[in-house]
């Protein structure tokens, strides 16, 4: 936490949910857990663990979106062994390696930060998981207004869902005959 305030040019560029996510694991990692959405509740239905799962994979964007937009940071380690799961909320943690934005290494940690997010969400499911280039772009643009964050990633999350779902049985399958000649 002294590492986001000592890098940030003013405490109004961070999050301050955020911030107060870190404070909170920093001060009773004991009552947190890495993040597992499965083991809250033993007894939740299957219906309960996706939608958790999901739940998590939104917040998990946003967090990175937020470390490097509005702290202006890169984690540089984001996996499951550094997010934790308390409440049906994700906390970042161990952020002594982060590095400033504009460090010459920092779009290449970003990339595996984004990759170790997808990685895992995929292997528990999750089909609304963004690939790496449209998960990357959404972290990346300055575009995005802080407000509108959240819609934006459900568009994108929406476009990976509909990317992953099979074709309806009545869709007509691509024939060869419809694809361009190749030019020789």
């Amino acid at each position: 936490v002294q590492k986001l305030l000592q890098r940030s040019h003013s405490a109004a560029k961070i999050d301050a949910e955020m911030l107060l996510q870190c404070l909170l694991a920093s001060s009773g990692r004991q009552n947190l857990e890495e993040l597992n959405p499965f083991a809250p509740n033993p007894a939740a239905t299957l219906d309960g663990v996706v939608a958790t799962i999901l739940h998590a994979s939104r917040q998990v964007a946003l967090h990175l979106r937020a470390i490097y937009q509005r702290c202006r940071l890169v984690h540089a380690d984001f996996s499951e062994y550094n997010l934790l799961w308390f409440k049906r909320t994700v906390y970042v943690i161990d952020v002594s390696q982060s590095v400033e934005h504009d460090h010459p290494n920092s779009l290449v940690f970003l990339r595996k930060d984004c990759e170790n997010a997808i990685a895992f969400f995929r292997k528990h499911g999750v089909a609304a998981v963004p690939n790496l280039q449209p998960l990357f772009d959404f972290v990346t643009d300055p575009r995005i207004p802080y407000d509108g964050a959240r819609a934006a990633y459900e568009r994108v999350a929406a476009a990976a869902a509909a990317a992953a779902a099979p074709p309806s049985p009545s869709a007509p399958s691509p024939r060869l005959s419809a694809l361009p000649s190749p030019v020789t």
